[in-house]
């Protein structure tokens, strides 16, 4: 199965770029490992350039397999639970879903979800 990459927009609340942009700077390498620990590999945070996107910004995330969702929903580390809740205060959700990409020519082949066996440790 080829790697999937997940999109989750986002919009910075009023007045928040600046501090989102220091604790993103302060917490990305934690942000990092948190998602090792499933499977998962952080490619990045992106923002809108010139206000030409539907949202402020982007977080971009690759799993290996759907299995790794699973195992990233069910993750309980407190680190990260403590990093989402610092995000949670200097951006909010979007009108924009969460998009799954497919590499080709494998997106084009049916996809089968399986259950995964347990949570991915490092």
């Amino acid at each position: 199965m080829a790697p999937i990459l997940a999109v989750y927009p986002f919009n910075l609340k009023p007045e928040k770029r600046q501090e989102y942009a220091a604790w993103l700077k302060k917490n990305e390498e934690s942000i990092r490992k948190s998602l090792a620990a499933v499977g998962a590999t952080y490619r990045g945070t992106y923002l809108s350039a010139f206000g030409l996107a539907p949202s402020d910004g982007v977080n971009l995330i690759e799993y290996p397999s759907y299995e790794d969702l699973d195992a990233w929903r069910e993750l309980d580390d407190p680190k990260w639970n403590e990093l989402m809740g610092e995000a949670m205060k200097l951006a909010d959700r979007t009108g924009c879903p969460t998009q799954l990409y497919e590499q080709t020519p494998e997106a084009f082949d049916a996809v089968v979800v399986r259950k995964h066996k347990g949570k991915r440790r490092t």
